[in-house]
């Protein structure tokens, strides 16, 4: 329900300093990354132990001291997307981010189970993250607005075929708290709506809405644990990591009135080249550090709010006219 475990939130102190050329490896993706205060350009390799994994190139760079740009290009089987990026910092404690992403697809199958035209979609993201720091609790507030729109490249084949494309509108909001210096808890929920057919007359409405709640705590040797539970329409998800310098790991489950699956990951990240600078302490934040990231960082993040794969559905050809 457009959550991304990877999205967990950072905490006070836990920032590190950055190593020439890190190389991360964690369960299924592969990580090189250059990056100063101001650029930051970076490869990633996802499913590398699949057949077809995809490759994504990013690239994110400072304008001002408060104005960021950047996004990546995704290469996958049958699949492409480019994802542009725009951030504005007015302050520290405030951050707003529009994503804008067109992803190409093919080889989808269809009621008649022929493979489809390429499916276009084009998706946007407008979002703003508002952070009080004068109170004790560090209270935190969130809201995006996001929507995606696919589109077949040759619509009457896909009609004869089966095939219906859909068009999504939603929204997100979340509040968080640090009830203990190194703790951060956050309430969030979303909803959308997916609209499938062609006819604006006879649309056919996917009303989807989950709640999650996310907990942070850092320790002293700088070690963290981080932890999620997503509840949605018949499925729920639960999610716990532990990381300890540069090993992880973490335990996935998910379940519904039918079925579960759990999966245990581990990692570890290898830096490449030798460290000039020294590990910053857990105890304390930087004290210019923006409680949001650095702006690059999230010049060339893809939000979790826009959809990976096409808005699409098969249904019968006589159905798919009306």
């Amino acid at each position: 329900m457009g959550s991304d475990a990877d999205n967990l939130p950072s905490l006070p102190g836990e920032a590190r300093a950055e190593k020439p050329t890190p190389v991360k490896v964690d369960t299924g993706t592969i990580t090189l990354r250059e990056r100063s205060f101001d650029d930051v350009l970076g490869v990633r390799v996802d499913g590398y132990r699949a057949l077809a994994p995809s490759v994504a190139l990013e690239r994110g760079w400072l304008l001002s001291d408060d104005v960021g740009v950047g996004g990546s290009a995704t290469v996958r089987s049958g699949a492409s997307e480019l994802l542009l990026n725009g951030v504005y910092a007015p302050r520290r404690d405030v951050l707003m981010r529009l994503s804008v992403s067109q992803l190409r697809a093919g080889r989808i199958a269809t009621y008649s189970g022929t493979e489809a035209e390429t499916v276009q979609q084009t998706s946007y993201v407008s979002s703003i993250n508002k952070l009080w720091s004068k109170s004790r609790y560090l209270p935190e507030a969130g809201f995006a607005l996001f929507s995606a729109r696919a589109d077949g490249l040759d619509r009457s084949t896909m009609m004869s075929e089966g095939l219906q494309t859909g068009t999504m509108a939603g929204y997100m909001v979340k509040l968080a708290a640090r009830p203990m210096p190194r703790a951060r808890i956050e309430l969030s929920y979303q909803t959308q709506d997916i609209l499938y057919g062609y006819d604006p007359a006879d649309l056919t409405h996917d009303l989807q809405a989950s709640a999650s709640v996310n907990y942070a705590q850092s320790f002293d040797d700088c070690s963290q644990i981080q932890g999620r539970y997503t509840a949605g329409v018949g499925v729920a998800e639960a999610d716990l990591r532990y990381q300890f310098g540069a090993f992880n790991i973490g335990v996935l489950q998910t379940r519904s009135a039918s079925w579960s699956n759990t999966a245990v990951r581990v990692g570890y990240s290898i830096p490449l080249g030798a460290a000039t600078t020294k590990t910053a302490s857990c105890a304390a934040a930087p004290v210019h550090a923006s409680p949001f990231g650095a702006i690059v960082d999230a010049a060339t993040a893809r939000s979790p709010y826009l959809p990976r794969a096409p808005l699409t559905r098969t249904v019968a050809p006589e159905d798919s006219r009306g």
